[in-house]
């Protein structure tokens, strides 16, 4: 079941609601944020390449990514199911 769970795109509402509602990133999505960590951090190398190290400015903060954990790494339990189950009960 878990299989078939991972294999639904980041965006299904499975998946969301297995995130409690938050939709996961893609692997586009990660790639574009190193995208955007890699153009800041050469801008700020280059605006400070003649500037003495005491004086630089600091370097930028990455760029934010939800949670630190790989979403594939997850588990989905039993009670996350039944949870979702429930949740998802028609009347």
């Amino acid at each position: 079941m878990a299989v078939l769970i991972w294999g639904l795109p980041p965006d299904s509402a499975t998946r969301q609601a297995i995130n409690k509602g938050k939709p996961l990133w893609s692997t586009t999505d990660y790639l574009l944020a190193d995208l955007v960590d890699s153009t800041m951090h050469t801008t700020w190398a280059i605006a400070n390449k003649d500037v003495p190290r005491h004086e630089q400015s600091k370097p930028p903060r990455p760029y934010p990514r939800p949670g630190a954990d790989d979403p594939k790494k997850a588990k989905i339990t039993a009670a996350a199911l039944l949870a979702f189950r429930e949740r998802t009960r028609r009347g």
